[in-house]
């Protein structure tokens, strides 16, 4: 069953305005159940997204390293897309990121992790002594927003993506391969999207497959770049059953900042078993 952002909203708010919930990085961990205001608990401002959206129901990590450096890795696995914008035109259940600080946008208030009564990280007493953890007016300052992808954007994208399939062969043991390409031509050069990978700028991409190929098990799916620069490289990461997630590149440049990547273009061959029953495009 698929997360819910209203949920996750509804939890957040609690959270953070009702429950007797305070910051301390070393207890980070210390909630009280969902409707208890009176037990004193802890968290941080990532610890306090990691719960809401676990509680709602989303596919993310609930043991292991879990804080603001791990979200990109997370939340995107989990359907959430990284937005990088200063601009604060936020949905409710929008996640807000900046280094060393997270929070969700509910629709009116932006509920965060703050800081306990010292201004301190930890080290506090128990519980929130004023503002902890709170309801915000909205504010920028941030680098961007994790925003969840729901099934019908995911269709108008795989729309958009079909016209650039130009073959599909169907093979024994119902096995296809489809060959596309050109769909990442013109990379946005407002630089919507790019990542710092281990120094290097990098744009992170969803290949999502056709709806009539569905496959019994994820595909094999090789992606390389071509034509235009010789400065990227492409890196498969995550092999689902309806889509393909990787990584385009600079590999050229050590420099820690965010960077225009060039406009490039792919070629993408997917093979795959289909299940049962299934038809490929001759």
């Amino acid at each position: 069953m698929p997360g819910s952002i209203s949920r996750m909203v509804e939890l957040v708010t609690w959270y953070c305005g009702t429950a007797n919930l305070g910051y301390d990085q070393h207890n980070r961990w210390d909630f009280p159940p969902y409707g208890d205001a009176v037990t004193p608990g802890e968290c941080d401002c990532s610890s306090l997204v990691y719960h809401c959206a676990v509680l709602a129901g989303f596919a993310l990590p609930t043991s292991g390293t879990r804080y603001t450096g791990t979200m990109r890795r997370d939340f995107t696995a989990a359907g959430f897309k990284w937005v990088q914008t200063s601009s604060t035109d936020w949905k409710p259940g929008d996640i807000l990121y900046k280094d060393g600080h997270t929070a969700i946008w509910t629709g009116k208030y932006i509920a965060e992790a703050y800081g306990d009564e010292h201004g301190g990280a930890w080290g506090g007493r128990t519980g929130d002594q004023g503002q902890e953890t709170r309801l915000s007016p909205k504010r920028g300052g941030w680098l961007g927003y994790f925003r969840y992808i729901d099934q019908s954007d995911r269709r108008r994208h795989k729309t958009v993506q079909e016209q650039y399939i130009y073959h599909a062969e169907k093979r024994d043991g119902g096995w296809v391969i489809i060959y596309i390409s050109d769909y990442f031509n013109a990379v946005d050069t407002k630089a919507k999207g790019l990542l710092d990978y281990y120094g290097n700028p990098y744009a992170e991409k969803t290949l999502y497959y056709p709806d009539e190929f569905e496959f019994d098990e994820p595909p094999y799916c090789i992606i390389q770049p071509r034509g235009t620069s010789d400065l990227l490289t492409i890196q498969p990461y995550s092999l689902e059953k309806d889509c393909c997630r990787f990584w385009v590149w600079n590999v050229q440049t050590t420099l820690r900042r965010r960077f225009l990547i060039p406009h490039f273009s792919v070629d993408a061959i997917v093979a795959g078993k289909l299940k049962a029953n299934d038809e490929a495009a001759e």
